[in-house]
C-alpha cells in the first residue's frame, strides 16, 4: 500500500479506536471523509496537495484554493480585494464536492476560523462523512519563505493574526473542535508523502495525536 520507502509517519486514534496512519510516504485516509490539509499560509499545504494529486488516487477528489486564486487573478483588482471571494468560491466548491460519490475529499484550508470549521463540519455531517484534519507544522520563517516562493506575501498584520490563531489551534489541550481527528505533521513528514491510500470509514468523534515515528 505504501508509496516510497521513507520510514516516517504519524498514527491517530480517535475516541472510538479508529486508526488513521501516515506511513512510508503514504497518506492513509478514512473512506467517506473530508480531509483538510491545514497550516499557516506558506506552510506547504498546496505543495503537499499537488504532490498527492500526482499519484492519481482512485476515489479521492482533491480541491485547492490556489486553483481558484489563479483563475480570479485575471481580474484587474488587487488580491487583497479578491481574497474573500477566493475563500468563498473555494468553500462553495468543497461543499458541492462533498455531495458527490467521491470516497474521500482532500482539500486545503488554514482551519483557523471557527466559522469555516463549523461550515465544513456541517457539510461533513449532512453528507455522512467524517471531517479529519492534518496540521502541517511550519515556523514563521518557513511560512514566509513559502509565501515568497508563491509570489504572494501577507502583510505583517495579517500574518501576525494567522500565527496567533495557528498557535491557539495547535496547542489546544482538548483537541480541535468539530473534527473527527486531528494529526500534526512536520514539513519534512508532509514532504515525504507521495500518495493517498483509503482506509476504513470513521465515526464522527473527536481525537488528536502528535506525530510519532513509524516502523518501516
Amino acid at each position: 500500500m505504501a508509496i516510497g520507502t521513507l520510514p516516517v509517519g504519524a498514527d491517530t486514534v480517535d475516541a472510538d479506536g479508529n486508526l488513521t496512519r501516515f506511513r512510508e510516504s503514504t497518506l492513509q485516509v478514512p473512506r467517506q471523509s473530508i480531509v483538510v490539509l491545514a497550516g499557516l499560509p506558506g506552510a506547504g499545504k498546496t505543495t503537499t496537495l499537488r504532490r498527492l494529486a500526482g499519484a492519481r488516487s482512485e476515489g479521492v477528489l482533491m480541491l485547492d484554493s490556489e486553483e481558484v486564486a489563479g483563475r480570479l487573478r485575471v481580474l484587474p483588482v488587487p488580491y487583497r480585494v479578491l481574497r474573500p471571494l477566493v475563500h468563498a468560491v473555494h468553500l462553495a466548491r468543497v461543499l458541492c464536492a462533498a455531495t458527490t460519490p467521491a470516497v474521500c475529499l482532500l482539500t486545503t484550508d488554514p482551519m483557523s476560523s471557527f466559522w469555516r470549521r463549523l461550515v465544513l463540519h456541517l457539510a461533513a455531517w449532512c453528507t455522512r462523512r467524517s471531517l479529519d484534519v492534518v496540521l502541517i507544522e511550519a515556523t514563521v520563517a518557513e511560512a514566509l519563505s513559502g509565501q515568497e516562493r508563491r509570489g504572494r506575501v501577507l502583510s505583517r498584520r495579517r500574518m501576525r493574526r494567522h500565527v496567533r490563531r495557528w498557535r491557539r489551534l495547535r496547542d489546544r489541550p482538548d483537541g480541535l473542535a468539530l473534527v473527527a481527528s486531528c494529526t500534526v505533521l512536520s514539513r519534512a513528514q508532509a514532504g515525504a508523502l507521495q500518495g493517498v491510500a483509503l482506509g476504513s470509514p470513521k465515526g464522527h468523534s473527536s481525537g488528536r495525536s502528535d506525530p510519532v515515528a513509524a516502523a518501516s
